[in-house]
This record gives structure tokens, C-alpha cells and sequence, in this order.
């Protein structure tokens, strides 16, 4: 009779927050934070290599335009993976920088 040989064990380990778990708890993200850094991530600014917080946001095209093309936009950035980045948790927050795109919020809360 032929022994059967054990196989390894394969353990897989997948990161399901902030994509089929909309939150994040060992990150300290709440579902709302979670939709304002999506909202985030697909508005796009001007490349500003050190920006200056206090003036006025580098907008793609003038205000806060979304983007869900798989490319960026010529110059641009994702204001996610900008300066800006502190912002996002409260994104779409009244007195916000990205106040116009609330809209966007309630729709996906």
C-alpha cells in the first residue's frame, strides 16, 4: 500500500477592512470615516510636493472633482495620497475641506 504523504498547511490571511468590512476598528475607523477617506481617495488635487495647509486646496480642475478612472489625471494626486491626507477621516464633514462633496456621503451612508 503507498503512504500517503501529508500535505503542508496553508493558512491565508486577507485584510477585509475598508473593503467588505466598511470599517476599520483595530484602525480606530468608524463607518463614516471610512466613506470620507474613500471619498478621499478618488479626488484628485495638483501635485504639490510640500503643500501649504492654510491656502487655499490645488483642486484638479478648480473644486473638488471625483475621479474613478483607473489612471490620474495629468499632475495630479489623489488628495488621499497628498498633504491633505489628515483631512480625509472628516472629508465631507460641515467646514470640511471637501464640504460640496457631502452629498456623495449620504448617498453611500
Amino acid at each position: 500500500m503507498a503512504t500517503e504523504k501529508q500535505l503542508p498547511l496553508l493558512i491565508l490571511h486577507f485584510d477585509l477592512n475598508e473593503t467588505i468590512l466598511v470599517t476599520d476598528p483595530a484602525g480606530g475607523d468608524t463607518l463614516e470615516n471610512i466613506l470620507n477617506k474613500t471619498i478621499a481617495k478618488n479626488t484628485f488635487i495638483k501635485k504639490t510636493p510640500d503643500p501649504d495647509l492654510a491656502a487655499p486646496v490645488p483642486w484638479h480642475g478648480g473644486s473638488p472633482k471625483l475621479d474613478t478612472s483607473w489612471e490620474y489625471p495629468a499632475g495630479c494626486e489623489p488628495l488621499y495620497r497628498s498633504g491633505y491626507k489628515k483631512f480625509a477621516k472628516k472629508y465631507t464633514e460641515p467646514g470640511e475641506i471637501g464640504e460640496v462633496r457631502n452629498y456623495c456621503f449620504e448617498v453611500s451612508a
